[in-house]
């Protein structure tokens, strides 16, 4: 008889069925490309149903803080054959006092969560010249289930570093920055936040962000 699968590697199954998820979401005011939220959650359910895993996501806490809204999750998975649990929180923020914040704010909580959760690489598209002559054709992209995530990390380095230039950031202010993020935090991904998800414009915005986030997980 065979042994019957565990919920962590059930959760493996999961993301490896998931391989993926291209940025296929466009941002036509700051001019980027994002992971969609409508693209993340089919994909995530698909392959959830398809291992018999069930994530739950429930709200701890919700808050208005200057203008933005602050949320903090909670995150059960459960496996539907061996009713095996793990749990984990996260944060959300959105901007913005109207009666849709706190949903921005959970929509955004509940993407990055299982985008990290479930370890989803980033897939970004190569730039072309639009000026010049015609280039031979590139050779095939790579699946996405060949994307490891040192690849996506790299990437998203690369995008923040370039974010952070834009925007008047100079090494040494990007160094401070570190410098003050818990090391359960990651600085690229909070910047990256910060500048693709916030609408943060300016150094001083991303400042605050960072520290705000920061504070919160001490």
């Amino acid at each position: 008889m065979n042994k019957p699968q565990s919920l962590a590697a059930k959760v493996l199954a999961v993301s490896r069925s998931i391989g993926a998820v291209e940025k296929d979401g466009f941002n036509a005011h700051f001019k980027f490309k994002y992971q969609a939220w409508d693209d993340v959650l089919p994909a995530v359910r698909n392959a959830c149903v398809q291992h018999g895993v069930q994530i739950t996501p429930t709200v701890l806490d919700a808050r208005h803080d200057n203008g933005h809204v602050i949320v903090h999750m909670m995150f059960i998975v459960k496996d539907a054959d061996s009713d095996q649990v793990d749990e984990f929180a996260w944060f959300g923020e959105s901007k913005g006092n109207d009666d849709k914040g706190i949903q921005k704010a959970i929509t955004s909580c509940t993407k990055y969560a299982l985008l990290k959760y479930l370890m989803i690489p980033i897939v970004d598209d190569t730039d072309t010249d639009a000026h010049g002559p015609a280039k031979p054709a590139a050779k095939p992209a790579a699946k996405p289930t060949e994307v490891t995530v040192e690849d996506a990390r790299a990437v998203l380095r690369k995008k923040v570093q370039a974010d952070w230039h834009e925007i008047g950031g100079t090494v040494e202010d990007f160094a401070w920055l570190k410098s003050i993020v818990p090391k359960s935090l990651n600085i690229f991904d909070l910047v990256n936040a910060a500048i693709n998800e916030e609408g943060c414009t300016t150094v001083d915005d991303v400042r605050l962000y960072v520290e705000e986030v920061s504070r919160r997980q001490k």
